[in-house]
């Protein structure tokens, strides 16, 4: 049984070399390094349907059904949005963010990736066990751009 340590020190962060290089990979592994510094041991995560209901358990619920699905989808769309404003401003303003400021947005979209998936009666064990499917089925190797332009959805979209 891997058990989780009650915090990591940098050497013990040995992430497999990511697929991009220069800055961007400098600045990843900067970012892995810095975990030690967000400051609190590492808590023991939940699996994924003990997080969704732990999200419902958070979140604000209205009687009109309609305004929970709204409130769901804009704010995933949201935090999206204020996730990718922190890489805007690390590529383009000169201002870096920090691993914690990341992992906050990051954590606020899987919040509202869980209440989206609660509405809809999809518990997130499925989400996750399917996009890890479809992944494997397309890009068994990893991801190439030949594998992308042979699973092109109806839309033009890859992933």
């Amino acid at each position: 049984m891997n058990k989780t340590p009650d915090h990591f020190s940098s050497q013990e962060i040995n992430p497999p070399a990511p697929p991009f290089s220069g800055e961007i990979e400098t600045e990843i592994r900067k970012g892995l390094a810095s975990v030690p510094a967000l400051g609190a041991p590492l808590p023991e995560v939940p699996d994924w349907d003990d997080f969704q209901t732990w999200v419902m358990s958070k979140a604000r619920k209205f009687e009109d059904e309609s305004k929970n699905l709204n409130c769901f989808a804009l704010g995933l769309a949201g935090e999206a949005g204020e996730f990718a404003d922190l890489i805007k401003k690390h590529l383009y303003h000169d201002r870096p963010s920090t691993a914690q400021e990341k992992a906050v947005e990051l954590g606020d979209i899987l919040f509202y990736v869980a209440g989206n998936a609660s509405l809809w009666g999809i518990p997130m064990s499925l989400v996750v066990r399917e996009v890890m499917n479809k992944l494997d089925s397309r890009y068994p190797n990893g991801f190439t751009p030949e594998r992308a332009h042979a699973h092109r959805g109806n839309d033009g979209s890859t992933m």
